[in-house]
């Protein structure tokens, strides 16, 4: 063979190569947005437009990355674990499909708050130095709902009690005497309803977004949430032997029952 027609050929062969690696991208990803309550399971498909070439040059991956400020991606499974027949972790299950272009389908179990956040498809590169494409990476956005976990209700700087046998509490007549009630969890997507009541009649209320509790969030390392709830009360002598009550419970269709805690006490007639 003519040693300039080989070497043309194998200039060819490369460019065609590197104009195929160029054109690599990631042509489906769906669903675009997970929103669902914690337990379940969901299952997210990722495309790439080629096989053989993205095989050889890139490694497919799968990896989160929490809601929690500042977190950066874990790696959860890839294209190369697959191959050295490593079984992914519980949690996690991935189908790897070259038949026609690439799928990386990849099906999480048990959704938990840990969830919350994002899925990050990715292809990274084999070559030591070579830069990631941005055609190769896509993310879903995960909501992942939660109950209300929590509530504290304080009765001017009463903690509240966990069953009716707790504390009972003396106040005299008048007021007004103020009342606080937070509630706490991890994702409640669509808002809490705090409801605070006095022998059944309601002293306060609201219903909006839970604020993203920094502190909390830290500690737990998945994003936690409050919402607080103040009022004030009247207290008179039909309140003897009653009752200071907080319900929560976050609003997304099929949450749990209210969560609730309470303050027994005695009004003191003067």
């Amino acid at each position: 063979m003519d040693v300039k027609y080989s070497i043309c050929c194998l200039v060819l062969v490369w460019i065609a190569s590197s104009s195929a690696q160029d054109d690599v991208r990631i042509t489906s990803l769906t669903p675009t947005t997970i929103a669902t309550k914690a337990g379940g399971e969901v299952t997210m498909t990722c495309v790439f437009n080629q096989n053989l070439q993205i095989i050889l040059a890139q490694n497919l991956q799968w990896a989160h990355r929490s809601s929690v400020p500042g977190s950066e991606p874990v790696l959860l499974t890839d294209q190369a674990t697959l191959q050295a027949g490593a079984t992914p972790p519980e949690k996690y299950n991935i189908v790897f499909d070259t038949q026609e272009d690439t799928t990386i389908a990849l099906t999480v179990k048990n959704l938990d708050a840990s969830d919350d956040g994002e899925f990050i498809c990715q292809a990274s590169p084999k070559a030591a130095g070579a830069d990631q494409n941005d055609n190769l990476i896509s993310s879903i956005k995960t909501t992942i709902f939660s109950d209300v976990e929590n509530v504290e209700l304080t009765f001017e700087e009463e903690a509240s009690v966990s069953d009716e046998s707790g504390t009972v509490v003396q106040r005299q007549m008048g007021g007004p005497f103020k009342v606080m009630c937070t509630a706490s969890g991890f994702n409640p997507a669509s808002g809490v309803s705090v409801v605070v009541t006095l022998d059944g009649q309601q002293v306060a209320t609201t219903m909006g977004e839970a604020t993203l509790h920094e502190d909390m969030t830290a500690a737990a390392g998945a994003a936690r949430y409050t919402v607080t709830v103040e009022g004030e009360i009247e207290l008179g002598p039909e309140h003897h032997q009653k009752r200071v009550q907080c319900e929560a419970r976050a609003t997304f269709e099929g949450a749990a029952e209210s969560f609730k805690a309470s303050i027994p006490f005695d009004v003191v007639v003067y």
